[in-house]
C-alpha cells in the first residue's frame, strides 16, 4: 500500500471558526492548529488566472508553515476578494473596511479561495482554487458604518462575511457558497480522499 492510502491525521491551518465549522459538518476528523504564515504576503493584483495562482500558492505557505514537527496532513486555505483586476485583502482599520465596502457597493466581484494540503511524511502538496460571484446591492453610508460597528471586519477579505450579511448586502451570488465563507468543500474532498480520510 503507497503512503498516500495510509490515513493521516489532519490538521487545518487556521484560525478561521467558519472554516472550522464548514470541515466539522463534512464529518471529517481533524485538529485545528495556528496558521504559522506570519506575515503572510499580500496577493497582487492582475489577472484573473495569475490572482488564482497566487491564493493557490498562499494556501500552500500556510500549510508548510504551520506543520511544525506535526505528523499527518495540514490543510492551508486563503481567499482574496477581486474587484476588476484588484484584490481586497483584510482592511488595516476600519475606514479602510468602510472604503471597501463603498467599493463593492451595487456592483459585482469575485471571491477566490485556494486550498492546499501538504503531507508532511512524503513532503508533498496538493493544491486548488475556486472562485465564486458576488454582486451587492446599493450600500449606504450609514448601512456600511453599521455594519463595521456591529461585526469584526478587520480579518475578513474584501471587509465582509457573507454569512454575516446575508440579504441585506448581497442581492445573488453564484458558484459555491463555501467558496465565499472561505473553504470550499468540493475542492478540499477532492484532496482528501486518497488519504483514507473521506
Amino acid at each position: 500500500m503507497s503512503l498516500k492510502n495510509n490515513c493521516r491525521h489532519l490538521f487545518l491551518a487556521s484560525g478561521s471558526p467558519r472554516r472550522a465549522e464548514l470541515l466539522a459538518c463534512s464529518g471529517v476528523r481533524f485538529q485545528r492548529i495556528v496558521n504559522g504564515l506570519d506575515p503572510e504576503p499580500m496577493v497582487k493584483s492582475g489577472s484573473a488566472g495569475y490572482i488564482r495562482k497566487q491564493v493557490r500558492e498562499l494556501a500552500a505557505q500556510k500549510a508548510v508553515a504551520s506543520a511544525g514537527d506535526r505528523q499527518g496532513l495540514v490543510l492551508g486555505s486563503d481567499t482574496v476578494v477581486v474587484l476588476g483586476r484588484t484584490v481586497l485583502g483584510k482592511p488595516r482599520d476600519l475606514e479602510e473596511a468602510q472604503e471597501m465596502l463603498a467599493k463593492l457597493s451595487g456592483k459585482t466581484h469575485l471571491v477566490v479561495t485556494g486550498v492546499a494540503l501538504y503531507d508532511t511524511l512524503t513532503g508533498a502538496i496538493e493544491k486548488r482554487s475556486s472562485t465564486s460571484q458576488v454582486t451587492f446591492r446599493s450600500l449606504t453610508e450609514g448601512e456600511r458604518k453599521a455594519y463595521c460597528a456591529r461585526f469584526d471586519v478587520l480579518d475578513k477579505a474584501g471587509a465582509y462575511a457573507i454569512q454575516d450579511i446575508g440579504d441585506v448586502f448581497v442581492a445573488r451570488f453564484s458558484g459555491s457558497l463555501d467558496t465565499i465563507i472561505g473553504l470550499p468543500m468540493a475542492k478540499v474532498t477532492t484532496l482528501l480522499k486518497g488519504y483514507s480520510i473521506i
